[in-house]
């Protein structure tokens, strides 16, 4: 409830030595905790052996450079969750439980801006619109994040 109320204040974890019960996914919930406001931690096992620490890297890059401002959260269903910080420069990031690449219609707060995939996850370069809004992907089972070049 903390995120709730104070998220800038809210400490926000994955697992620790405690609760490692997420054998699926961990990287999608690494990668909304390291998208939204608050302190993210990572649990140094999965830091040091179990997951990629080239991509927990490169979370850990996009929460200190992009993720900035407040959250509002765009689209949420069992499969699919689109979030957008608003800050400078901001990100919109999307993560996919299901087993199909998936592509969605988000507004942005960029107006004709290239936009880059900053995971590596997607090669797509897309330019936003007039009007701000973009077309994005995801690969499935993955997530993409999206912020100005």
């Amino acid at each position: 409830m903390l995120w709730k109320r104070k998220p800038m204040k809210a400490v926000t974890f994955v697992t620790n030595h405690d609760t490692d019960e997420i054998y699926t996914g961990k990287m999608l919930a690494y990668a909304y905790i390291m998208t939204h406001e608050g302190y993210p931690t990572v649990f140094y096992q999965d830091y040091e052996e179990w997951l990629d620490k080239d991509k927990l890297n490169n979370l850990i890059w996009i929460h200190n450079n992009k993720a900035g401002g407040s959250t509002d959260i765009l689209h949420a269903d069992q499969d699919e969750y689109v979030a957008r910080r608003n800050g400078a420069p901001g990100l919109i990031v999307y993560l996919n439980d299901s087993n199909s690449r998936l592509e969605r219609w988000v507004p942005t707060n960029w107006y004709n801006q290239t936009i880059k995939e900053y995971t590596g996850n997607s090669n797509w370069q897309p330019t936003t619109q007039g009007d701000g809004w973009v077309k994005i992907e995801v690969p499935a089972n993955s997530y993409s994040i999206w912020s100005t070049l």
